[in-house]
């Protein structure tokens, strides 16, 4: 064993190891110089350390960090000593880190693992820090449930028991947690380039909605930037059926330049399909350079000036054929999915609008010329396997009833609901397209602000929509922790300090497949099931759709929803952390939001709506012993039921986006959702904002009107909680990049930072 650097040289190599005193390979087997900071991530427990076999380095328990060894560095000469001015990047990182205890403090005392963070954090340490407790536990071990590499570097896969927190990993977490917000932002930022391609039935029957989609794109192109997003291209693709000849297919692709709208070349492509005169529209073509709006056509294929295709008569669509009812929808969409898309358009949709089926008796039961589908149809999971390769999101514009068992099949190939909007009603068109790019955008940008480089496995499962058969699902006892937000104060919340705790018993069944996924969950049916005594003639109502063995049991039920991580945790153990550290979030939101409503209502601009967050639950099962004996358990999220019916809305994200609308109702909701926001910063003296503002409208007990709330993210600089959506400063920035102070904030008095 070499006695400068504390760790044996296993089967030396001649050589230096590139990597020098930072390499952290186990059998590495090249010369490293003294000092190597590598520490073995079981720490006391290694089992390799009696026997010296450890390549990693085991400092003392406690007493001050050992001190830095210098050894050469590649900017400085061999004979040049190391001065204060000249020290390596690695070895000023190296004293920074360790210069809250140098005095002699133990590594992980709770007053050096809090100023540690705040360290970690680029914040100076507070005077007023809190110690270290089960609310920053929760919060470092969920970012380490949720990186595979940090696991890896500070866990076995099956470690259990207690964990003690360490300086250095502190250290480790908000360091990674730091390089994943600067990401995060980036990608999020580019999520908000939207790429839009219109799939259209252009047979007789929708010259209406073909007019719409000329008329209202300006409209949509307004409302979608309004909300802080651009569109990188918009594209259009008009199918008929194989009656109108091979060629029934007209495409407008994306143009060659991203950035660049040409919405008087798009208005003029779908302009054909509102005429039934040809040949006064082949004259107007004729006359007209598509892409520069010229009087005259500029005789060239590609126009300069926006680099888009021209259009000939040929090209453009006609409103018209149709045979069976049945169309050509497959072709339609192969068409879309095999264009070109724009590589810095990050969020990419397919909006479809038609009235009839593809064809085939699995979509339409009717007459219908290909009852086995036409030959040259792709099939659904090569053309849904498409889309997912190249990430495009698929929407569907529902004018009747026609196409019901379509979307039932294509949800069962995609793995997931496809979203449907309401546009028999043309005007709805521009609200539909809008609040699908909306949405979209949301989708992306959330699935983006989790993502921390490897990736975890995913759980299997099949998503059942319907509500189960009850009498066939298992009842679970259980037990339900949730957190007491009356005894939260704006103090406690920003000194970090201990969220009191209630936990109950529970009887419980949860369906056996989601119902839904999210970006970062999946969402199943639940019910909790309640027992009581009988009254004084005995006469009790039992619940009667409960299995065999629990009849004459339960006489009440609450339904609710479960949500599980849709990918599994690095190290099982700490699972609960994700679950916990997403409890304390929304209940700390939901603290926030009584103050917001008590200040607000103080005010001349006292809202009759009321800010409500759901109540926050986690839910523990036993999931038997595993192999090593080892009880296992099964954590989720709880809330109770919407109201059947009840329409998310997304208000905004956890960046700086915020929905645009024409509908007055919703615009307010909007304006009370940031306004809140912007109180929930102003409330704590900068030291965190709630955003990613979303729910639906609801009443409470009282039969007051309620805007019910639930999934907030919150960004907070000083400290490294609230979970991996949590984007420190450059979340903070992003909010107020765009927000625009409205009545409420006015009445509230709230100032917006420099």
């Amino acid at each position: 064993m070499s006695k400068q650097s504390g760790f044996p040289n296993h089967n030396p190599h001649s050589k230096d190891c590139k990597r020098k005193a930072n390499c952290k390979m186990y059998y590495c087997t090249f010369r490293h110089p003294p000092g190597r900071k590598a520490r073995c991530k079981f720490g006391d427990s290694c089992k390799k350390l009696s026997s010296g076999q450890c390549h990693f380095l085991h400092p003392p328990k406690s007493g001050p960090p050992p001190p830095y060894t210098q050894h050469p560095v590649e900017h400085l000469g061999k004979d040049q000593p190391t001065t204060a001015h000249n020290r390596p990047p690695h070895q000023k990182r190296y004293e920074a880190r360790h210069k809250v205890d140098a005095s002699g403090g133990d590594d992980s005392s709770p007053d050096t693992l809090m100023k540690a963070m705040e360290i970690g954090m680029k914040r100076s340490p507070s005077s007023k820090s809190a110690k270290v407790n089960a609310s920053m536990k929760h919060n470092i071990l969920c970012s380490i449930a949720s990186d595979p590499n940090l696991a890896e570097e500070f866990f076995d896969y099956d470690s259990a028991g207690e964990v003690t927190l360490t300086k250095e990993m502190i250290h480790k977490v908000t360091d990674t947690a730091g390089l994943n917000v600067n990401s995060a932002v980036k990608y999020i930022s580019l999520a908000q380039n939207v790429s839009l391609c219109f799939v259209v039935d252009t047979t007789g029957s929708m010259d209406e909605h073909i007019c719409a989609v000329r008329e209202q794109i300006v409209a949509i192109i307004e409302q979608v930037q309004a909300a802080g997003c651009k569109f990188a291209g918009i594209a259009f693709v008009g199918y008929k059926d194989w009656s109108d000849g091979e060629d029934h297919c007209e495409v407008l692709p994306f143009p060659q330049k991203s950035g660049r709208t040409d919405i008087v070349g798009f208005k003029t492509f779908v302009s054909v399909c509102c005429s039934g005169n040809g040949v006064a529209l082949s004259r107007a073509l004729s006359a007209l350079c598509i892409c520069c709006s010229s009087s005259t056509n500029c005789g060239k294929s590609i126009c300069n000036h926006h680099d888009t295709p021209h259009l000939t008569c040929d090209q453009n669509i006609k409103a018209g054929g149709g045979g069976d009812f049945p169309e050509d929808v497959l072709g339609g969409l192969a068409k879309a999915v095999g264009l070109t898309w724009n590589v810095d358009g990050s969020t990419r949709i397919i909006f479809h609008i038609c009235d009839a089926p593809p064809h085939g008796t699995r979509f339409y039961t009717g007459y219908d010329d290909f009852p086995d589908g036409h030959p040259k149809d792709p099939t659904l999971e090569q053309l849904f396997g498409d889309m997912r390769k190249k990430e495009i999101m698929y929407y569907f514009g529902k004018i009747n009833s026609k196409c019901d068992k379509m979307i039932e099949v294509f949800s069962g190939i995609k793995g997931d609901t496809v979203q449907t909007f309401d546009t028999a009603d043309v005007t709805n068109l521009t609200a539909s397209v809008t609040a699908s790019v909306m949405e979209s955008v949301s989708t992306v940008s959330d699935s983006i602000a989790t993502r921390n480089g490897r990736k975890l496995p995913q759980r299997k499962f099949t998503l059942s929509r319907a509500q189960p058969n009850w009498r066939c699902v298992k009842v679970q006892e259980g037990s339900l922790l949730t957190y007491d937000l009356k005894t939260m104060s704006v103090e406690s919340i920003v000194r970090m300090e201990p969220l009191k705790t209630s936990l109950v018993k529970t009887s419980i069944q949860i369906a056996r497949q989601p119902f839904d996924k999210g970006s970062v969950r999946l969402a199943y049916w639940g019910r909790r099931l309640f027992k009581t005594v009988s009254d004084a003639s005995g006469c009790v109502d039992f619940l009667s759709d409960v299995p065999v063995e629990a009849s004459r049991t339960f006489v009440k039920e609450s339904k609710i929803v479960l949500k599980e991580y849709l990918n599994e945790s690095a190290v099982p153990s700490l699972d609960s952390s994700r679950y916990l550290v997403d409890m304390e979030t929304q209940t700390v939101a939901a603290k926030l939001a009584l103050d917001f409503n008590n200040r607000l209502g103080r005010t001349t601009e006292a809202s009759e709506i009321k800010l409500k967050f759901l109540v926050a639950k986690v839910l523990k099962v036993s999931v038997g012993e595993t192999s090593s004996e080892t009880e296992r358990y099964r954590h989720m999220a709880v809330e109770r039921q919407f109201n059947e019916g009840a329409h998310m809305v997304k208000y905004t994200n956890n960046y700086n986006f915020v929905r645009h609308t024409d509908d007055p109702t919703v615009a307010k909701h909007r304006d009370l959702a940031v306004a809140y926001s912007h109180f929930t910063y102003d409330f704590t003296n900068g030291y965190l904002i709630v955003v990613d503002v979303q729910g639906v409208e609801g009443v409470d007990g009282g039969g007051k009107d309620i805007l019910l709330l639930t999934d907030p993210a919150i960004h907070c600089a000083r400290h490294h909680r609230f979970g991996v959506t949590n984007l420190r400063q450059a979340g903070i920035d992003g909010f107020f990049k765009t927000h625009k102070c409205n009545k409420f904030c006015s009445a509230l008095g709230l100032t917006t930072p420099k």
